[in-house]
């Protein structure tokens, strides 16, 4: 686990409100992986509130779930990477990409 909240930050926020799961919740979680592996740490290391201090788990939940906050990238990642991982991270799942079109996007970025 990780600081006590598990798997949830990877976790859609239409599942996190009870919806219907489908593969689009996947295409999230593959969108947090890609903030993940672009700042190389846990997802919404650096949410503060707005007196400065580290946001507790349940309030970054929450603000998932309403489409408030998504995980953050760096300046240094790539603007074609920055791209697929936002489309991933719509906060409407019938607005992400299917796995057919986010693997044909990394085909296109690996060639290059």
């Amino acid at each position: 686990m990780t600081s006590g909240v598990g798997t949830a930050y990877w976790i859609a926020p239409e599942v996190l409100a009870g919806h219907k799961y489908s593969e689009k919740a996947d295409i999230y979680s593959l969108g947090v992986v890609l903030a993940e592996l672009d700042t190389g740490e846990l997802p919404f290391f650096d949410a503060r509130t707005s007196d400065g201090d580290k946001m507790e788990a349940i309030h970054i939940l929450s603000l998932v779930v309403s489409g408030e906050l998504q995980p953050s990238f760096t300046l240094d990642c790539p603007e074609d990477v920055r791209k697929l991982a936002l489309v991933c991270l719509n906060p409407n799942p019938d607005s992400r990409p299917s796995a057919k079109m986010v693997l044909d996007e990394l085909n296109r970025l690996l060639e290059g």
